[in-house]
């Protein structure tokens, strides 16, 4: 991991391990909570509990929005 990086709690649990941690692991991987830009990121932006049944930083991981080509301008703010 490059010094200075953004470490979540999963990430360190996985180094003190020993073991390398899954981007899709639910809840700690880094796409646990990243949603592809369409109407599920609109309804995520507007009310996170409508497809984030926790905070994400209870599980010590953060809200990702991912722009593609079902972007629309609601959600390139």
């Amino acid at each position: 991991m490059p010094a200075g990086a953004a470490v979540t709690r999963g990430e360190r649990i996985a180094v003190l391990a020993g073991v390398t941690l899954n981007t899709h692991a639910p809840y700690v991987g880094r796409s646990a909570f990243a949603h592809k830009a369409g109407l599920h990121a609109d309804a995520t932006l507007k009310l996170q509990r409508s497809y984030q049944h926790i905070d994400p930083a209870a599980v010590g991981n953060g809200t990702r929005i991912l722009v593609s080509e079902l972007a629309g301008k609601g959600t390139s703010r």
